[in-house]
């Protein structure tokens, strides 16, 4: 495969950065999933078993559904999640990073699952109807 950015390059922007660690390692796509797969199969039993696992609640292109009644609107917000990652922790949780695209990010907290941000619209409509009558 044709290398993409140059070698020794002091890149600035995150996927140009990535792109060029991937290329050093030299391994192909496919040598990568192996290897991620290996380290799954090591690694997660030994996590779960010591509970550094956490169960992401949305996934890689995915649309979560949020209502923001700090902003005092009685709409639910359509997003589109094309990458989840974890952001960074917080004493209290962690803050979940959801990027929409090459411009906009999208952040929250874990514990806004199930309050604030739904992966069903039915269960969003169902938690922006109890916020109204409150």
């Amino acid at each position: 495969m044709k290398r993409l950015t140059k070698p020794n390059s002091k890149y600035t922007d995150f996927k140009n950065y990535r792109l060029q660690q991937y290329e050093d390692t030299g391994l192909s796509p496919e040598e990568v999933k192996e290897l991620v797969e290996q380290f799954k199969a090591i690694n997660n039993p030994i996590a779960e078993q010591e509970g550094h696992c956490v169960v992401l609640p949305a996934v890689d292109n995915q649309t979560v559904y949020c209502i923001m009644p700090q902003l005092k609107e009685n709409i639910i917000h359509e997003v589109f999640i094309t990458t989840v990652e974890i952001s960074y922790t917080l004493k209290d949780g962690i803050r979940f990073l959801g990027i929409m695209d090459d411009i906009d990010d999208w952040e929250c907290d874990l514990s806004d699952f199930g309050k604030y941000v739904f992966i069903t619209r039915e269960a969003a409509e169902t938690a922006l109807k109890t916020i109204e009558s409150a």
